[in-house]
């Protein structure tokens, strides 16, 4: 009993000896523990510190190169300005021109850096042109027979007329136009053009002058003269001219003989419900005794042409330019006031009328040739 406590008694000392260590070895960690807690408590306001002054030092540095980088930014911004300078439709030019189209007056846009669009009018003032024709009988012998209808006109009238009848025309050409302008050297200088016009129908109008009116009354009263006799043989009656009125067939036969009066233009090329190939046609005066006549062209008309241009002043906003080109008509038209188209319908035989129905059947595009002034706006 003896030996079993004392061996109770050592197992128990040993125990708090080894208990006792294990106190000492985690006091020893505890100590460790708070000795590096404190050491990181001392360090972390100095970093934070230096972290702070880390920053300050960069954003100053940040801001000393924004100041020292603004007059660089300026010129870049200043440059991109100069680029978009000559983009779409942010300059604005007005010109003004004289040439073959008469006086024009446009406004042109730029669009990109080597074509500008250009818009305008032209108008060319009346030109007033006389040239004479003669009044003549065109029968189906083609024979004249003047003197011998300005006696019987005389007779049942009392009216005179002259054999020459004086015809003025008279130019009406304004176009509305849209164009392009290409510009494909460096210096700008030289140009093509292409685009539209746009204009009257109408580029001409011929008449009588109003001091052969009275010839012209002459001649549409002998013609209705005549109407009424061929109706009459055409019938197997009497020509009634004036009420109770009548001609003998005599004087009948006398004026069929003759034939119209009129300006005796050719004969028709082709047959129609009113006539055959071959037949005279002569002008006659319409119901209030004129003779009347249209030249007329396409309402579009395409242009191509080219120019040059080039500053004439220090600030290069203001031009002098030249350009050329063609007007393309297409195929004019002539048409009396009859409806009668003489360049289409008419072999023309008159040597008179026969040069100018020449001239406008060839006449298929216009020359244009205009200076210009232009002043940039803006």
């Amino acid at each position: 009993m003896g030996n079993i406590l004392l061996i109770a008694f050592v197992f128990f000392i040993a125990c708090a000896r080894a208990h006792a260590s294990e106190l000492v070895v985690a006091s020893s960690a505890e100590a460790e523990v708070s000795a590096a807690a404190d050491a990181t408590t001392e360090t972390q306001p100095a970093a934070i510190t230096a972290g702070v002054q880390e920053a300050q030092s960069a954003a100053s540095s940040d801001i000393t190169a924004l100041f020292y980088s603004l007059p660089k930014q300026q010129n870049e911004t200043e440059l991109l300005t100069d680029a978009s300078d000559k983009l779409l439709f942010n300059h604005l030019a007005i010109g003004i021109g004289i040439g073959t189209e008469g006086v024009s007056l446009d406004l042109a846009l730029p669009i990109g850096n080597f074509v500008q669009l250009r818009a305008g009018m032209s108008y060319l003032p009346s030109i007033r042109l006389t040239k004479h024709f003669d009044a003549s009988q065109t029968g189906s012998t083609g024979t004249s027979n003047f003197d011998s209808i300005t006696s019987i006109l005389h007779d049942i009238t009392g009216l005179q007329f002259d054999e020459q009848i004086d015809m003025k025309a008279t130019t009406q050409l304004w176009n509305g136009k849209i164009l392009v302008d290409v510009f494909p050297f460096r210096k700008k200088n030289w140009f093509f053009s292409i685009g539209l016009y746009v204009g009257s129908k109408q580029v001409m109008h011929i008449e009588n002058a109003a001091e052969d009116m009275g010839t012209l009354i002459a001649l549409s009263t002998f013609n209705n003269i005549y109407n009424k006799v061929e109706d009459a043989v055409a019938n197997d009656n009497p020509a009634q001219i004036f009420g109770d009125i009548s001609l003998t067939p005599q004087m009948m036969d006398q004026i069929l003989s003759m034939g119209r009066l009129g300006i005796a233009v050719g004969t028709y090329k082709h047959t129609s419900e009113s006539h055959q190939a071959g037949d005279i046609y002569n002008m006659v005066p319409d119901e209030n005794g004129m003779i009347k006549l249209d030249v007329r062209s396409n309402i579009v008309r395409p242009y191509v042409g080219f120019g040059y241009r080039t500053a004439i002043s220090r600030d290069k906003r203001s031009f002098f330019s030249v350009d050329a080109g063609i007007l393309c008509w297409g195929t004019l038209k002539m048409i009396t006031h009859d409806g009668t188209d003489l360049i289409k319908e008419i072999d023309v035989t008159n040597p008179m009328l026969k040069r100018y129905t020449d001239a406008v059947n060839h006449l298929k595009v216009y020359p244009s040739v205009n200076i210009r002034f232009t002043r940039q706006i803006f």
